[in-house]
Parts: C-alpha cells; structure tokens; sequence
C-alpha cells in the first residue's frame, strides 16, 4: 500500500529466513511473498520499473513493451521471464527439501492446485470475451517462453505429479495428502488412478486408515459403476472391510462407515439377505448413538512425524438422518401384515424408547432436528394410516397407546 517500502519488506523476508527456516508457515510466507513480487514485474507495479503505480502515489509511464494499461504484451512476458526462473517455484523446491513432512508437501501441493485453477479459470475468461485488465487477477507471470494458458497449466500439473510422486517414494504420506492427490486426479479425469491409489492407501501397512479414504474409496467405486467402468472392487465389499478395520471405540470414525454402508444396502434390491445385514447394522448404530455427541465434536487433529496437521473440514454425524432413510425403507418394503408393521414398529421402537439419542435437542445440528422431526412424524403417520383388525378391541388400545 505504501511506496519506497521494497528494502524494509526486504529486511522482513530476511528475517523469516533466518529465524523460521524449519517453520512450515515461513515457508508459505516466502513462497508466497515471492510469487507476488513476481506477479508484479508483469504487470508493472514493482518499485522501480516505472511501468503502472507505485503505492498510492506513482504514476504510469508507457515504457517498451508495455500496453499502456499496466499489463504486458506477451512478448514483454516471454522475454522478462526468460531472464529469471519462477522465484516462487524455486522455493518451493527449497521447502520439500528443508521440511519433508506431509504438511509441507500438502502446502506445495494446494500452492500449485490453485495456479493450475487460475491459468485455466483465465483461458476460459479470455475465451468467454471477458475484461483482461485486472492486474490483480494476472496470471501472465505464471506463463513461459512459447507457452499459452493450457500449457503453462500442464507444466505446473507435471511439477505437481513429481510433487506426489516424490512424497511416496520418501514414503511421506497422511490422509489429507492422500485425499489431495484423489483430488487432482479427479481433475484430470483419472478416476481409475483415484481409484488404484486410494485402494494401495488402506492396503499399505505403514498408512494411515483413516475413516475419510475408506469413504472416499466408496464413493469413486459408486461413481465409476454409474459411469459403466470397472471399480477394484464394489462399495459395499470396501465399507464392509473398513468396519473391520476401524476399531469400534473410534466411535465416530466407526459410526461414519456403518450409516454409510446402511445407505448403499439401503439403494440396493431388498432380499432377505440384505435385510438381515440391515437389521444388525441398525442394532449397531442405536447403540454407538447411545450419549453421542458427534455434531458438535471439535475439529479432529491428526499428527503425522511430531506435527499437527489440521484435517479438512469437520465430519459431522447426522445418525438421525439414517434412521430416517432406515425407517421409510422398511414402511416401503412392509406388506401390510402384522409381522411388516411389527418390524417398521421395531424400528420407531428401539429409536425411540431403547435410545437416548433422542431424548434431548443439546448437541445437536439444525439437519439432525430435521431429521429427528420427520422420524416422529412418519412414525405417527404409520400408526395412523396402518390397516386395523376389526374385531380386536385390545389391538385398537394398544394402537392408541403407540399413538399416545
């Protein structure tokens, strides 16, 4: 904001370097520093070069190879930066190799995601005939000798696939980086990649098996069979192999998988078998609920070689939700007869009654009282509509009392 600043800035980046060389939040601090200041030699705003403004009081002037608005022609771009490597790149380089952990990789790896979405969210604007004028939103400085958009684009997709690449094979890895990479691929396009690498993720013995890449992996597998494409393996043989593999007492981890797995049997044909499977999974799930205060868990910390590394959003746990998806489908596949509307009752009933998740509102959602509602409600709605025997007055007491 202010002019003739460049040595003090200079004598703070100087500092960082020298003080927080291990710090990760340095890095990301010079990393960044540097690829702005070299965003601004292209489109005129560094001190010094007399192209655009400097602080709030410099003035523009029309210097060779500039257009006169204070963005460069592509010829300025090609020439200036065939002068200098991408400082930014380099140290981002120096980074991996000063702290090679799975948070400074996850850094890298975010730090190049985001360019790659800049020089295409820029083709596609070019494209679309919008305003290039913006010096902030520039991305000239990130495009090479001979290069458009696409390709710079693909350059940094490579750097960032050595990136991923690297970190295997020095075996740095966490659930976030690994997600990360899921990601990227997704991207691109690669499902059967996202796919094989999140399966080698829960195979490998050194991992971490977090409840995220089991879900992940499900989910990819569902998508893939949609698409017609041949998943390694189905998504319910997976989420029936992550239950075994999550230890019950990571309750909400384990919580996570089972209603996951209820929904996927859930969309499947009902047949006896899978009935069954469903009876015990909900058995399960009303007793992991039992004092659950999934919702409003604080966000989850995992550590990977001594640093905390902070997890991407919060899982939330809406076990209502599930009930609710558990109790239609059992009125949906109910035939009418006293064993159908026994088995929609024992559902409502364990909820309910043999639960205490539903005794109070502390703890959780908005989405889970949604949930709890309409569970009160179709469970009312079925005592109200369901077929009565005629003659059995101590049937229609009964009734009256479910409905009380």
């Amino acid at each position: 904001m202010f002019p003739q600043t460049k040595l003090l800035e200079e004598y703070i980046m100087d500092s960082v370097t020298q003080d927080f060389g291990k710090s990760i939040e340095g890095w990301v601090a010079r990393i960044s520093y540097a690829d702005d200041e070299w965003r601004k030699k292209f489109v005129g705003k560094e001190e010094g070069t007399g192209g655009g403004t400097v602080g709030f009081l410099g003035k523009s002037d029309d210097s060779e190879g500039n257009t006169g608005e204070g963005r460069p022609t592509k010829r300025a771009r090609v020439d200036e930066q065939s002068k200098e490597a991408d400082p930014a790149l380099r140290l981002l380089q120096e980074a991996l190799e000063a702290v090679p952990n799975s948070k400074m990789y996850l850094e890298g790896a975010r730090f190049l995601r985001l360019r790659i979405q800049r020089l295409l969210d820029d083709d596609q604007e070019s494209n679309d005939g919008a305003n290039e004028d913006d010096e902030d939103e520039s991305v000239s400085h990130l495009i090479g000798q001979d290069e458009d958009n696409k390709e710079a684009a693909q350059r940094h997709a490579n750097i960032l696939e050595e990136l991923y690449e690297n970190a295997r094979k020095l075996d740095i890895s966490s659930t976030s980086l690994t997600l990360d990479n899921v990601d990227f691929l997704l991207s691109m396009g690669h499902l059967e990649r996202a796919d094989e690498l999140l399966s080698n993720a829960v195979s490998s013995s050194t991992a971490d098996k977090s409840a995220r890449l089991w879900l992940r992996w499900a989910e990819i597998t569902h998508q893939m069979e949609e698409d017609n494409m041949t998943p390694s393996s189905l998504p319910t043989r997976i989420l029936r192999r992550a239950l075994k593999c999550t230890p019950i007492h990571d309750r909400q981890a384990h919580t996570l998988i089972l209603m996951e797995l209820m929904k996927q049997l859930i969309m499947q044909p009902p047949s006896t078998k899978t009935n069954e499977e469903l009876k015990s999974l909900f058995q399960k799930l009303v007793l992991l609920s039992q004092g659950s205060n999934f919702s409003t868990s604080n966000l989850k910390k995992s550590r990977d070689d001594g640093n905390e590394e902070d997890e991407v959003g919060e899982d939330k746990v809406n076990v209502a939700s599930t009930f609710l998806e558990y109790l239609k489908y059992t009125l949906l596949n109910n035939n009418g007869d006293e064993a159908g509307n026994d088995a929609v009752r024992s559902v409502y009933t364990n909820v309910l009654y043999y639960s205490n998740y539903g005794k109070t509102c502390l703890g959780k959602t908005e989405e889970e009282l949604i949930a709890m509602k309409s569970f009160f409600d179709t469970s009312v709605q079925f005592e109200t509509t369901c077929k009565k025997k005629k003659s059995r007055k101590e049937e229609r007491k009964a009734r009256k009392l479910r409905l009380c």
